[in-house]
């Protein structure tokens, strides 16, 4: 029980792209909040689920990304708009982002 409580505090650790909505949901329980930013022909185009301060990106039935720290994707994304960084040092800021939420798994 306590892996799926961590699991749940952590998606950015178990949840993959590509990875089928309902395997997700097995691995990561429901979410605090879900949002969603389209629908096509009835189907949802792009549907958030929200877990704390991450977050998974599901487009159609898959997960399309995984975001490890929402605030400071936020604040990264604020800077490159405001031209204090490149879109290039954004993404390498992600990417590190990303990996140190990985490598830290318990």
């Amino acid at each position: 029980m306590l892996t799926i409580q961590l699991a749940n505090a952590q998606p950015c650790k178990t949840i993959k792209p590509g990875m089928a909505k309902p395997e997700a949901s097995k691995l990561i329980g429901d979410p605090e909040s879900i949002v969603m930013l389209g629908v096509d022909n009835g189907t949802d185009t792009l549907v958030l689920w929200n877990y704390d301060n991450q977050q998974v990106a599901f487009s159609g039935n898959k997960v399309d990304r995984v975001v490890a720290d929402v605030k400071r994707e936020s604040e990264l994304a604020m800077e490159m708009s405001q031209g204090k960084i490149s879109k290039k040092e954004f993404s390498k800021r992600l990417e590190k982002l990303k990996e140190m939420h990985v490598n830290n798994r318990s």
